[in-house]
Protein backbone atom coordinates (compact mmCIF):
# COMPACT_ATOMS: atom_id res chain seq x y z
CA UNK A 1 0.00 0.00 0.00
CA UNK A 2 1.90 3.30 -0.62
CA UNK A 3 2.22 5.89 1.87
CA UNK A 4 -0.76 8.54 -0.13
CA UNK A 5 -3.39 5.53 0.53
CA UNK A 6 -1.96 4.78 3.64
CA UNK A 7 -2.17 8.17 5.21
CA UNK A 8 -5.43 8.73 3.82
CA UNK A 9 -6.80 5.37 5.40
CA UNK A 10 -5.66 6.35 8.48
CA UNK A 11 -6.94 9.71 8.97
CA UNK A 12 -10.10 8.02 7.55
CA UNK A 13 -10.77 6.04 11.05
CA UNK A 14 -9.97 8.61 13.29
CA UNK A 15 -13.38 8.94 15.06
CA UNK A 16 -12.67 13.35 14.91
CA UNK A 17 -13.36 12.64 11.33
CA UNK A 18 -16.86 10.60 11.44
CA UNK A 19 -16.18 9.23 8.50
CA UNK A 20 -18.43 6.09 6.85
CA UNK A 21 -16.75 2.99 6.42
CA UNK A 22 -17.49 1.58 2.94
CA UNK A 23 -16.63 -1.85 2.12
CA UNK A 24 -13.44 -0.96 0.10
CA UNK A 25 -12.08 0.58 3.22
CA UNK A 26 -12.90 -2.09 5.69
CA UNK A 27 -11.05 -4.60 3.40
CA UNK A 28 -7.94 -2.09 3.37
CA UNK A 29 -8.14 -2.07 7.03
CA UNK A 30 -8.38 -5.47 7.23
CA UNK A 31 -5.05 -5.57 5.13
CA UNK A 32 -2.93 -2.97 6.59
CA UNK A 33 -4.14 -4.13 10.17
CA UNK A 34 -2.41 -7.89 9.48
CA UNK A 35 0.92 -5.74 7.73
CA UNK A 36 1.02 -4.12 11.26
CA UNK A 37 1.27 -7.43 12.40
CA UNK A 38 3.83 -9.30 9.90
CA UNK A 39 6.86 -8.47 12.26
CA UNK A 40 5.26 -9.76 15.38
CA UNK A 41 4.53 -13.21 13.39
CA UNK A 42 8.52 -13.48 11.96
CA UNK A 43 9.56 -12.52 15.50
CA UNK A 44 7.57 -15.87 16.65
CA UNK A 45 7.19 -17.73 14.12
CA UNK A 46 10.89 -18.12 12.66
CA UNK A 47 14.05 -19.10 14.17
CA UNK A 48 17.47 -19.64 12.27
CA UNK A 49 20.09 -22.06 12.28
CA UNK A 50 23.63 -22.00 11.17
CA UNK A 51 25.25 -24.89 8.45
CA UNK A 52 28.54 -24.61 6.78
CA UNK A 53 28.22 -20.97 6.67
CA UNK A 54 24.90 -20.38 5.91
CA UNK A 55 21.84 -20.02 7.83
CA UNK A 56 18.53 -21.46 7.50
CA UNK A 57 15.15 -20.96 8.30
CA UNK A 58 13.09 -23.06 11.08
CA UNK A 59 9.65 -22.58 13.34
CA UNK A 60 10.60 -21.77 16.67
CA UNK A 61 9.51 -23.61 19.76
CA UNK A 62 6.92 -20.94 20.41
CA UNK A 63 5.35 -21.75 17.14
CA UNK A 64 5.03 -25.04 17.88
CA UNK A 65 3.63 -24.76 20.92
CA UNK A 66 0.85 -22.17 19.61
CA UNK A 67 0.05 -24.75 16.73
CA UNK A 68 -0.31 -28.08 19.12
CA UNK A 69 -2.73 -26.17 21.19
CA UNK A 70 -4.86 -24.91 18.93
CA UNK A 71 -4.99 -28.26 16.63
CA UNK A 72 -5.61 -29.98 19.93
CA UNK A 73 -8.05 -27.93 21.61
CA UNK A 74 -8.79 -24.84 19.02
CA UNK A 75 -7.82 -22.26 20.95
CA UNK A 76 -5.18 -21.72 23.77
CA UNK A 77 -6.14 -19.76 27.15
CA UNK A 78 -3.58 -16.28 27.77
CA UNK A 79 -2.53 -18.01 31.08
CA UNK A 80 -0.44 -20.69 29.61
CA UNK A 81 1.42 -18.36 27.39
CA UNK A 82 2.47 -15.62 29.96
CA UNK A 83 5.93 -15.77 28.19
CA UNK A 84 4.46 -14.71 25.39
CA UNK A 85 2.82 -12.03 27.31
CA UNK A 86 5.53 -9.81 27.42
CA UNK A 87 6.59 -10.14 23.52
CA UNK A 88 3.21 -9.16 23.08
CA UNK A 89 3.34 -5.59 25.33
CA UNK A 90 6.55 -4.54 24.13
CA UNK A 91 4.72 -4.96 20.57
CA UNK A 92 1.70 -3.07 21.36
CA UNK A 93 4.12 -0.36 23.16
CA UNK A 94 6.15 -0.03 19.92
CA UNK A 95 3.09 0.99 17.83
CA UNK A 96 2.29 4.26 16.32
CA UNK A 97 -1.03 5.96 17.57
CA UNK A 98 -2.57 5.36 14.23
CA UNK A 99 -1.33 1.64 14.23
CA UNK A 100 -3.13 0.81 17.09
CA UNK A 101 -6.03 2.53 15.59
CA UNK A 102 -6.31 0.14 12.51
CA UNK A 103 -6.03 -2.60 15.13
CA UNK A 104 -8.67 -1.21 17.59
CA UNK A 105 -11.18 -1.30 13.83
CA UNK A 106 -9.53 -4.49 12.77
CA UNK A 107 -10.48 -6.45 15.52
CA UNK A 108 -13.79 -4.73 16.85
CA UNK A 109 -14.84 -4.66 13.06
CA UNK A 110 -14.63 -8.64 12.90
CA UNK A 111 -16.82 -8.74 15.85
CA UNK A 112 -19.46 -6.45 15.06
CA UNK A 113 -19.98 -8.09 11.35
CA UNK A 114 -20.79 -11.31 13.22
CA UNK A 115 -23.10 -9.92 15.57
CA UNK A 116 -24.86 -7.64 12.39
CA UNK A 117 -25.09 -11.18 10.44
CA UNK A 118 -26.60 -12.55 13.49
CA UNK A 119 -29.16 -9.99 13.97
CA UNK A 120 -30.09 -10.07 10.44
CA UNK A 121 -30.73 -13.59 11.21
CA UNK A 122 -32.54 -12.94 13.58
CA UNK A 123 -34.46 -10.01 12.51
CA UNK A 124 -34.60 -9.63 9.09
CA UNK A 125 -36.85 -6.32 8.40
CA UNK A 126 -35.14 -3.60 6.98
CA UNK A 127 -36.50 -1.24 8.83
CA UNK A 128 -35.02 -2.14 11.71
CA UNK A 129 -31.60 -3.33 10.23
CA UNK A 130 -31.10 0.24 9.40
CA UNK A 131 -31.79 1.49 12.97
CA UNK A 132 -29.46 -1.57 14.25
CA UNK A 133 -26.59 -0.35 11.79
CA UNK A 134 -27.20 2.93 13.93
CA UNK A 135 -26.75 2.10 17.00
CA UNK A 136 -24.08 -0.42 16.35
CA UNK A 137 -21.56 2.60 14.95
CA UNK A 138 -22.63 4.48 17.88
CA UNK A 139 -21.31 1.12 20.28
CA UNK A 140 -18.71 0.63 17.90
CA UNK A 141 -17.19 3.94 18.44
CA UNK A 142 -17.74 3.91 22.30
CA UNK A 143 -15.78 0.92 22.17
CA UNK A 144 -13.37 2.12 20.09
CA UNK A 145 -12.37 5.31 22.21
CA UNK A 146 -12.43 2.64 25.41
CA UNK A 147 -10.35 -0.12 23.94
CA UNK A 148 -7.34 0.01 26.19
CA UNK A 149 -3.64 -1.43 25.61
CA UNK A 150 -4.16 -4.76 27.50
CA UNK A 151 -7.36 -5.28 25.59
CA UNK A 152 -5.11 -4.90 22.39
CA UNK A 153 -2.48 -7.16 23.38
CA UNK A 154 -5.07 -10.26 24.27
CA UNK A 155 -7.02 -9.95 20.43
CA UNK A 156 -3.49 -10.05 18.80
CA UNK A 157 -2.54 -12.40 21.54
CA UNK A 158 -5.49 -14.81 20.04
CA UNK A 159 -4.81 -13.39 16.39
CA UNK A 160 -2.07 -15.98 16.38
CA UNK A 161 -4.08 -18.65 16.35
CA UNK A 162 -3.71 -18.05 12.45
CA UNK A 163 -0.17 -19.94 13.11
CA UNK A 164 -2.52 -23.19 12.53
CA UNK A 165 -3.38 -22.09 9.06
CA UNK A 166 -0.01 -20.81 8.06
CA UNK A 167 2.56 -23.71 9.05
CA UNK A 168 1.89 -27.30 9.46
CA UNK A 169 2.47 -30.63 12.15
CA UNK A 170 5.76 -31.48 10.22
CA UNK A 171 7.33 -28.04 9.59
CA UNK A 172 7.54 -27.76 13.47
CA UNK A 173 9.23 -31.28 13.72
CA UNK A 174 11.80 -31.23 10.81
CA UNK A 175 14.14 -28.66 9.11
CA UNK A 176 12.44 -26.36 6.47
CA UNK A 177 13.18 -27.29 2.67
CA UNK A 178 12.95 -24.68 -0.44
CA UNK A 179 9.33 -26.60 -0.87
CA UNK A 180 8.05 -25.92 3.02
CA UNK A 181 9.51 -22.21 2.71
CA UNK A 182 7.39 -21.56 -0.36
CA UNK A 183 3.96 -22.80 0.81
CA UNK A 184 4.65 -21.23 4.35
CA UNK A 185 4.50 -18.22 2.46
CA UNK A 186 2.01 -18.79 0.45
CA UNK A 187 -0.12 -19.56 3.11
CA UNK A 188 0.97 -16.07 4.81
CA UNK A 189 -0.18 -14.18 1.95
CA UNK A 190 -3.18 -16.09 1.85
CA UNK A 191 -3.43 -14.79 5.56
CA UNK A 192 -2.18 -11.17 4.31
CA UNK A 193 -5.03 -11.39 1.26
CA UNK A 194 -1.97 -10.42 -1.04
CA UNK A 195 -0.46 -11.86 -4.06
CA UNK A 196 2.44 -14.33 -3.37
CA UNK A 197 5.83 -13.02 -3.44
CA UNK A 198 4.73 -9.17 -2.24
CA UNK A 199 5.21 -10.09 1.11
CA UNK A 200 6.96 -13.03 2.50
CA UNK A 201 7.00 -14.40 6.34
CA UNK A 202 10.40 -15.83 5.95
CA UNK A 203 12.62 -13.92 4.45
CA UNK A 204 15.40 -15.38 1.63
CA UNK A 205 17.97 -13.29 0.30
CA UNK A 206 17.70 -13.42 -3.00
CA UNK A 207 21.51 -14.72 -3.92
CA UNK A 208 20.99 -17.35 -1.33
CA UNK A 209 18.50 -18.86 -3.50
CA UNK A 210 20.97 -21.29 -5.84
CA UNK A 211 23.05 -21.97 -2.90
CA UNK A 212 20.03 -23.59 -1.43
CA UNK A 213 17.72 -25.37 -4.19
CA UNK A 214 21.17 -27.15 -4.32
CA UNK A 215 22.02 -28.11 -0.90
CA UNK A 216 18.31 -29.30 -0.54
CA UNK A 217 17.59 -30.89 -3.96
CA UNK A 218 20.84 -32.80 -3.24
CA UNK A 219 22.63 -31.75 -6.26
CA UNK A 220 25.88 -32.11 -4.21
CA UNK A 221 28.33 -34.73 -5.52
CA UNK A 222 29.26 -37.29 -3.17
CA UNK A 223 32.96 -38.46 -2.58
CA UNK A 224 35.00 -40.51 -0.25
CA UNK A 225 37.49 -39.64 2.33
CA UNK A 226 39.45 -41.26 4.49
CA UNK A 227 39.23 -40.56 8.13
CA UNK A 228 40.51 -42.33 11.73
CA UNK A 229 37.88 -44.26 14.20
CA UNK A 230 38.94 -46.14 16.41
CA UNK A 231 38.59 -48.92 14.35
CA UNK A 232 41.94 -47.53 12.04
CA UNK A 233 41.27 -46.01 8.74
CA UNK A 234 37.54 -45.96 7.32
CA UNK A 235 36.82 -44.92 3.95
CA UNK A 236 33.48 -42.30 4.37
CA UNK A 237 30.90 -40.96 1.78
CA UNK A 238 31.18 -37.04 1.93
CA UNK A 239 28.78 -34.70 0.28
CA UNK A 240 30.86 -32.51 -2.43
CA UNK A 241 29.60 -28.88 -1.58
CA UNK A 242 29.36 -25.79 -3.73
CA UNK A 243 32.67 -24.16 -2.03
CA UNK A 244 34.66 -26.82 -2.62
CA UNK A 245 34.94 -28.41 1.01
CA UNK A 246 33.15 -31.29 2.03
CA UNK A 247 30.97 -32.56 4.56
CA UNK A 248 30.49 -36.15 5.69
CA UNK A 249 27.48 -37.88 5.77
CA UNK A 250 25.39 -38.37 8.51
CA UNK A 251 26.63 -35.01 10.18
CA UNK A 252 23.85 -33.90 11.41
CA UNK A 253 23.67 -30.95 13.90
CA UNK A 254 20.25 -30.29 14.06
CA UNK A 255 18.13 -32.46 15.36
CA UNK A 256 15.08 -32.03 13.26
CA UNK A 257 17.25 -32.76 10.20
CA UNK A 258 18.48 -35.92 12.00
CA UNK A 259 14.92 -37.15 12.59
CA UNK A 260 13.90 -36.71 9.10
CA UNK A 261 16.62 -38.41 7.41
CA UNK A 262 16.70 -41.68 10.20
CA UNK A 263 12.95 -41.97 9.43
CA UNK A 264 13.60 -41.26 5.77
CA UNK A 265 16.31 -44.18 5.81
CA UNK A 266 14.23 -46.72 7.66
CA UNK A 267 10.90 -46.22 5.67
CA UNK A 268 13.08 -46.71 1.74
CA UNK A 269 16.36 -48.26 2.58
CA UNK A 270 15.20 -50.76 5.57
CA UNK A 271 11.88 -51.36 4.13
CA UNK A 272 13.21 -51.96 0.83
CA UNK A 273 15.61 -54.62 2.74
CA UNK A 274 12.72 -56.37 4.48
CA UNK A 275 10.24 -56.37 1.59
CA UNK A 276 13.00 -58.40 -0.58
CA UNK A 277 13.93 -61.00 2.86
CA UNK A 278 10.11 -61.27 2.55
CA UNK A 279 10.32 -62.74 -1.07
CA UNK A 280 13.44 -64.77 -0.51
CA UNK A 281 11.44 -65.87 2.74
CA UNK A 282 8.70 -67.15 1.12
CA UNK A 283 10.75 -69.08 -2.11
CA UNK A 284 13.01 -70.53 0.57
CA UNK A 285 10.59 -72.07 2.92
CA UNK A 286 7.54 -72.64 0.36
CA UNK A 287 5.42 -69.81 2.25
CA UNK A 288 2.94 -67.05 2.29
CA UNK A 289 3.14 -63.44 3.25
CA UNK A 290 0.76 -64.02 6.19
CA UNK A 291 2.96 -66.92 7.39
CA UNK A 292 5.56 -64.06 8.24
CA UNK A 293 4.76 -61.56 11.32
CA UNK A 294 7.05 -59.40 13.38
CA UNK A 295 7.59 -57.65 16.43
CA UNK A 296 8.52 -54.37 16.26
CA UNK A 297 10.13 -52.73 19.75
CA UNK A 298 12.02 -50.01 21.05
CA UNK A 299 13.74 -49.71 24.35
CA UNK A 300 10.03 -47.87 25.21
CA UNK A 301 7.45 -49.97 23.74
CA UNK A 302 6.61 -53.35 21.88
CA UNK A 303 4.26 -54.08 19.23
CA UNK A 304 3.64 -57.69 18.72
CA UNK A 305 2.26 -59.87 15.62
CA UNK A 306 2.18 -56.66 13.38
CA UNK A 307 2.77 -57.01 9.12
CA UNK A 308 5.46 -54.82 8.09
CA UNK A 309 3.80 -52.08 6.97
CA UNK A 310 2.59 -51.13 10.48
CA UNK A 311 5.86 -51.77 12.26
CA UNK A 312 7.76 -49.51 9.87
CA UNK A 313 5.17 -47.01 10.52
CA UNK A 314 5.83 -47.63 14.55
CA UNK A 315 9.71 -46.97 13.93
CA UNK A 316 8.62 -43.63 12.12
CA UNK A 317 6.08 -42.42 15.37
CA UNK A 318 9.06 -43.57 17.69
CA UNK A 319 11.48 -41.37 16.16
CA UNK A 320 9.16 -37.92 15.91
CA UNK A 321 8.32 -38.54 19.66
CA UNK A 322 11.18 -39.11 21.23
CA UNK A 323 13.98 -38.40 18.34
CA UNK A 324 16.80 -40.30 16.51
CA UNK A 325 19.17 -39.89 19.03
CA UNK A 326 16.99 -41.90 21.29
CA UNK A 327 16.46 -44.74 18.53
CA UNK A 328 17.62 -48.47 20.04
CA UNK A 329 15.23 -50.77 18.35
CA UNK A 330 14.96 -54.38 16.96
CA UNK A 331 12.59 -56.56 14.88
CA UNK A 332 11.94 -60.19 15.80
CA UNK A 333 11.27 -62.24 12.60
CA UNK A 334 8.44 -64.95 13.20
CA UNK A 335 7.55 -67.50 10.49
CA UNK A 336 5.05 -70.53 10.71
CA UNK A 337 4.26 -73.27 8.12
CA UNK A 338 2.61 -76.82 8.62
CA UNK A 339 4.69 -79.57 6.81
CA UNK A 340 3.29 -83.12 7.11
CA UNK A 341 1.29 -82.06 10.07
CA UNK A 342 4.39 -80.95 11.69
CA UNK A 343 3.37 -76.92 12.94
CA UNK A 344 6.40 -75.27 12.45
CA UNK A 345 7.74 -72.21 14.21
CA UNK A 346 11.10 -70.47 14.29
CA UNK A 347 13.01 -66.88 13.72
CA UNK A 348 15.16 -64.53 14.42
CA UNK A 349 15.90 -60.90 15.61
CA UNK A 350 17.90 -57.86 14.18
CA UNK A 351 18.74 -54.49 16.37
CA UNK A 352 18.62 -51.05 14.78
CA UNK A 353 20.40 -48.85 16.57
CA UNK A 354 21.02 -44.46 15.75
CA UNK A 355 24.33 -43.29 17.60
CA UNK A 356 27.19 -41.01 16.98
CA UNK A 357 30.96 -41.36 15.99
CA UNK A 358 33.51 -39.59 16.06
CA UNK A 359 36.42 -39.46 12.80
CA UNK A 360 39.68 -37.65 12.45
CA UNK A 361 40.82 -36.17 9.30
CA UNK A 362 43.52 -37.66 7.82
CA UNK A 363 46.93 -35.70 8.22
CA UNK A 364 45.52 -33.78 10.80
CA UNK A 365 43.56 -33.25 14.46
CA UNK A 366 40.32 -32.20 13.47
CA UNK A 367 37.33 -34.49 14.24
CA UNK A 368 34.29 -34.37 12.60
CA UNK A 369 30.90 -36.73 13.70
CA UNK A 370 28.69 -38.53 11.36
CA UNK A 371 25.32 -40.26 12.98
CA UNK A 372 25.29 -43.72 12.25
CA UNK A 373 22.86 -46.61 12.16
CA UNK A 374 23.59 -50.22 12.87
CA UNK A 375 21.41 -53.54 11.88
CA UNK A 376 23.24 -55.85 13.38
CA UNK A 377 27.47 -56.08 12.74
CA UNK A 378 26.71 -53.91 9.73
CA UNK A 379 26.75 -49.89 9.93
CA UNK A 380 25.88 -47.58 7.20
CA UNK A 381 25.83 -43.41 7.37
CA UNK A 382 22.93 -41.36 7.67
CA UNK A 383 22.29 -39.92 4.19
CA UNK A 384 23.96 -42.25 2.61
CA UNK A 385 21.83 -44.51 0.45
CA UNK A 386 22.08 -48.32 0.39
CA UNK A 387 23.57 -50.03 -2.92
CA UNK A 388 22.46 -53.06 -3.98
CA UNK A 389 25.28 -54.68 -3.16
CA UNK A 390 24.79 -53.27 0.60
CA UNK A 391 21.20 -54.65 0.45
CA UNK A 392 22.44 -58.18 0.00
CA UNK A 393 24.78 -58.39 2.26
CA UNK A 394 21.78 -56.97 5.06
CA UNK A 395 19.64 -59.52 2.97
CA UNK A 396 21.84 -62.25 3.57
CA UNK A 397 22.94 -61.96 7.01
CA UNK A 398 19.49 -61.85 8.05
CA UNK A 399 18.65 -65.20 5.90
CA UNK A 400 21.55 -66.81 7.16
CA UNK A 401 19.97 -66.30 10.98
CA UNK A 402 16.82 -67.12 10.30
CA UNK A 403 17.87 -70.16 8.78
CA UNK A 404 20.49 -71.22 11.56
CA UNK A 405 17.25 -70.91 13.95
CA UNK A 406 15.50 -73.00 11.76
CA UNK A 407 18.45 -75.68 11.52
CA UNK A 408 18.85 -75.59 14.78
CA UNK A 409 14.67 -76.85 16.12
CA UNK A 410 13.98 -78.73 13.01
CA UNK A 411 17.36 -80.18 11.46
CA UNK A 412 18.07 -80.28 7.89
Amino acid sequence: MSQFHLKRLKSGVRTSHQVPLREAWTFAINKQARLILLPLFRQLIVDWYEEDGVKFPMISDVAGSIYRRVVDFGDFPVDELIPIRKIMRDFVQTLKPSDKELLKFYFLGSELEENRLFQHKQNPDLNSLEEDLVEDGRIFLEQVSAFTDEQLESYVLQELTEIENIISSGDCLNSLEVGDIIRINENFSDYLDMPYGEIALIEVPGEEWDYWERVYEEERKTIGKKLNSDEGLEWLECWLLPDGNFKVKGNLNFPGARDKVAIKWIHEDMESVLVMLETRLMETYGIREQDINYTFFTKRKNLENVDLSTGMNFFKGQIEQYGADDFESGIKYHLVREVRGDHQIWGAQTSIIIKKQFFELEDQMDLVSAWLIYVDKEVFQLESQLSMREMERVIQTLLDKINADYLKVYGS
